[in-house]
């Protein structure tokens, strides 16, 4: 107001008023440009307060058309012995890829998201994830192939943020979904996805911390079982043997090893001044790689140690009575496995080379040295066996 009343001017807004007031017969032309600017300030106050209106009024109903559509997770894992991924470690890594949390609790979920992983094999994994409204209608689904747990976990998160972030964007509204769809218009109807390839997720997906917990889910494997076979070498001849096992392999890994003990069932020799009987017992430690392997079969080939006790019982010869003799030497097999988790079968062929040969001898009335019993310079073997896993 000074300023005016020194002649300064007068606000912008106010000049076209200061002209009408001063054409009006009720108001003196000395009062006009006090009135207008009193004026002026009133509706530029008034366009103001209607402006925040506005914007408050534009905030409740933009909001929703721009909120998180809430989630619900779920992830089954048929077999617990054999998991591949966690519900909490495949959550933990969807939030890190969108960066937000958008998972809720069922009840106040709008969206239904399901995976359910099966183990196909040793180290295979497929799985399908299926994402559904809160009516448990179907909306979309993907499938993953066969593949490591690693890279099945990293597609697994890739889907279902990409499930996500299209509910959030693409979320209809409730009288579009009330709207019937007429069946003159099948373009407008949108199918449900069955299947479709998956295309390999970059690796940045899984942190390593997640890395972490995959690996705990896949703990060395422990075989434990029993078995029959037939030697020819240990014993004067072909003999009949039980033996146990026990058989460890390391997680995601073509090698395994095994420990065998095994008891050769004793034979009976007599030649006329002189009789025995002869058992053995072995025990076997060997590496096994396999080149080929499927579900359901597996080939392994195998090197390693034994070491073999031979226990004579005999009467007349020369070497004495019930003291062992040790028989080592390197081996070298090929193994045919069959079946799947938790009960495996397992044929066994091989070959061992001992070290040295054992020959029991006697000598004949007439005085001339004949031979009882020797071990084999090669010694043959052949097993089948049936292990269970522990771990």
């Amino acid at each position: 107001m000074t300023r005016w009343r020194r002649g300064l001017g007068f606000p912008p807004c106010s000049r076209f008023s200061i002209s009408l007031l001063r054409r009006s017969d009720k108001i003196e032309p000395a009062d006009a440009p006090w009135l207008a600017g009193a004026a002026c300030v009133r509706w530029r106050t008034q366009g103001a307060v209607w402006a925040a209106l506005l914007c408050i009024a534009w905030l409740f109903v933009a909001s929703p058309a721009h909120a998180e559509a809430g989630v619900a997770l779920s992830w089954r894992s048929e077999g617990a012995s054999r998991a591949c991924g966690s519900e909490s470690a495949i959550r933990e890594a969807v939030e890190r890829r969108l960066g937000r949390r958008p998972f809720t609790d069922p009840d106040h979920a709008k969206i239904w998201i399901t995976g359910e992983e099966v183990a196909v094999g040793r180290d295979q994994f497929r799985a399908r994830v299926t994402q559904r409204d809160r009516d448990g209608v179907a909306s979309g689904s993907r499938e993953l192939e066969p593949q490591p747990c690693a890279s099945l976990v990293r597609g697994a998160v890739l889907i279902i943020s990409l499930f996500i972030d299209r509910a959030e964007q693409h979320e209809p509204d409730e009288a579009a979904k009330s709207e019937p769809v007429s069946p003159m218009e099948p373009a407008t109807r949108t199918e449900p996805e069955t299947r479709a390839p998956v295309i390999p997720p970059p690796p940045a997906v899984v942190s390593p911390r997640t890395s972490t917990r995959i690996r705990e889910a896949h703990p060395p494997e422990l075989w434990l079982g029993a078995g029959a076979g037939t030697s020819i070498g240990v014993l004067p001849s072909l003999d009949g043997a039980f033996f146990v096992a026990a058989r460890l392999n390391p997680s995601r890994s073509r090698w395994s090893f095994e420990w065998r003990g095994t008891y050769h069932l004793p034979q009976r020799i007599d030649d006329h001044p002189v009789a025995g009987v002869v058992s053995a017992v072995d025990q076997r430690l060997s590496v096994c790689l396999s080149p080929f392997s499927i579900p359901i079969a597996k080939l392994d080939f195998c090197g390693g140690l034994t070491w073999t006790a031979v226990i004579p019982q005999t009467k007349g010869t020369s070497q004495g009575n019930e003291r062992a003799r040790a028989v080592i030497g390197p081996m070298l097999g090929v193994a045919l496995q069959l079946g799947q988790r938790p009960l495996v079968g397992r044929l066994e062929l091989g070959v061992a080379l001992p070290h040295r040969q054992y020959t029991f001898v006697y000598t004949d009335p007439y005085g001339v040295k004949k031979s009882f019993y020797s071990t084999g310079e090669v010694l043959f073997f052949v097993s089948i066996a049936g292990l269970r896993t522990i771990l």
